[in-house]
């Protein structure tokens, strides 16, 4: 959770590549995490990084993990995962 939360927090400051480099590895492997509360918590960081991303490779990563945890069977994730497409 830390990193998530870390990851929001610098969001003004990081770009483009910082995101590709190092966040966005880390999110891939959480976005399949088993625990809700990760979940929605790496939706949370792609929504906060949504602006940066549109029309980029990385952007086109994370709406792929968005379409995956539209499914979840947790309805927060999915109704989160639906908020944060609507972002791109």
């Amino acid at each position: 959770m830390t990193p998530l939360i870390a990851f929001r927090i610098l969001e003004p400051v990081l770009d483009v590549e910082a995101f590709q480099n190092f966040i966005l590895p880390v999110l891939g492997n959480l976005a399949s995490d088993r625990i809700a509360n990760i979940k929605m918590n790496v939706i949370k960081v792609i929504i906060s990084y949504a602006p940066k991303l549109k029309g980029t490779d990385s952007g086109s990563k994370c709406i792929g993990y968005l379409k995956a945890m539209k499914s979840d069977t947790e309805f927060d994730v999915s109704y989160l995962a639906e908020k944060g497409l609507k972002e791109f």
